[in-house]
């Protein structure tokens, strides 16, 4: 989250994005414009996902590729943000 300190001076100079709840985070990066408009309804999708399968009820397989897939479409995401 260093790299992202001025978006926590932009939204409040005493509070720390570290170690708050990730939807908080995806709407602070919203407010301060380093999350496009298209990309918000992702990254909230993504904290549901991350929710869902931190606390798994049952174990999911995934197939190789589906995996690389779904990481590299992460990763995209997260280089948005440092452009």
């Amino acid at each position: 989250m260093q790299a992202l300190g001025s978006v926590e001076k932009e939204i409040r100079k005493t509070e720390c994005l570290a170690g708050r709840p990730l939807l908080d985070v995806v709407a602070a990066l919203q407010k301060a414009g380093k999350i496009s408009e298209s990309d918000v309804a992702v990254w909230k999708a993504m904290v549901y996902l991350r929710n869902v399968f931190s606390h798994p009820s049952t174990q999911d397989n995934r197939k190789r590729d589906e995996a690389v897939d779904q990481l590299a479409f992460i990763a995209t995401l997260l280089n948005r943000l440092f452009k």
